[in-house]
């Protein structure tokens, strides 16, 4: 389904020369959308791989640039 969708969104025939299938991994997709904090960023299960809070903070000030 995920990926029949995805080729809808791209408008594309085929995802052959967009992506390998054989490298998708249906559980890391499942993990990404049930794992959402409320303010959209999926959290980890095991905290000792998280980003320090200066890549982070960092990321989040990108994401927001030029806005403010």
């Amino acid at each position: 389904i995920t990926l029949t969708h995805l080729l809808r969104i791209l408008g594309v025939s085929s995802l052959s020369e967009v992506l390998d299938q054989r490298c998708i991994n249906p559980q890391n997709i499942v993990h990404n959308m049930t794992k959402v904090n409320k303010h959209g960023v999926v959290t980890l299960d095991d905290k000792t791989n998280d980003l320090p809070h200066w890549v982070l903070s960092a990321m989040k000030s990108l994401a927001n640039w030029p806005k403010y």
